[in-house]
């Protein structure tokens, strides 16, 4: 049994943020800042991971204060929207995944591989939907683990590995659908009125990344193809 700490902040905006007023078919701007705290359970074949997230939405999750100073920082475009984000609500959010190791450890060309197959969901104020997917790794001297941590909502990962005492290189891809019931980036305020647009009712992700671990160190990158979240969205993501 571990216990599992994160803290983080989401920030959404519309595709153009130079407008002043965004169009109401756009990505709402909203933030997101959170706290998580969970358990995880792990045996040499299943993972189990339960998780319970507190925050804020709105203008107390201090986003547009971050991408305001980020922007100046780099010199880009100032976002002008802000004043249309999505209101002040606290977040709750319970999270439970449970993955399983179908393919065992083999050998491809030298190479070691596994695969993962997963299931899930979500329950609170900010996220309700269930989730299910696998994702495989193959590479050298491969660490116990599920892959590393991504923003949720997304294939499950995990902060903790097993280190083999050795240099470990991988490479990672997996696949994940969602029926999505609530998403208050999208949907808008639960108590009172906000912008919002009619969201997919499925979404579905691709992943690709890699990873190297050493000793009790972790280096991981993660790129994201995700399809469109709302009706009115022009492309995938």
């Amino acid at each position: 049994m571990r216990a599992t700490y994160a803290l983080g902040q989401d920030i959404f905006d519309p595709t153009n943020f130079r407008l002043f007023n965004p169009p109401s078919t756009d990505h709402p701007y909203a933030g997101y800042l959170y706290g998580s705290m969970g358990v995880a359970q792990m045996t040499d074949t299943d993972l189990d991971q339960v998780s319970v997230e507190l925050g804020m939405v709105g203008p107390d999750s201090f986003a547009s204060n971050v991408q305001i100073f980020v922007h100046a920082i780099l010199g880009d475009q100032h976002p002008n929207g802000w004043a249309y984000q999505i209101h002040n609500e606290p977040g709750l959010v319970m999270n439970d995944e449970h993955s399983r190791r179908a393919v065992e450890s083999g050998s491809f060309w030298g190479l070691a591989f596994d695969v993962d197959p997963h299931i899930g969901g979500a329950i609170g104020n900010v996220y309700d939907y269930v989730n299910a997917g696998a994702m495989g790794r193959i590479g050298i001297n491969l660490p116990d683990d599920y892959g590393p941590v991504r923003v949720e909502p997304s294939l499950p990962g995990t902060s903790f590995f097993e280190p083999t005492g050795a240099l470990s290189i991988y490479a990672f891809a997996g696949v994940d659908g969602r029926a999505v019931a609530r998403d208050i980036f999208l949907d808008g305020n639960t108590w009172e009125e906000s912008r919002h647009v009619d969201k997919e009712a499925f979404v579905g992700d691709g992943q690709l990344g890699l990873a190297i671990a050493m000793d009790r160190w972790r280096l991981a990158f993660t790129h994201v193809f995700r399809t469109r979240e709302f009706e009115t969205q022009r492309h995938p993501q």
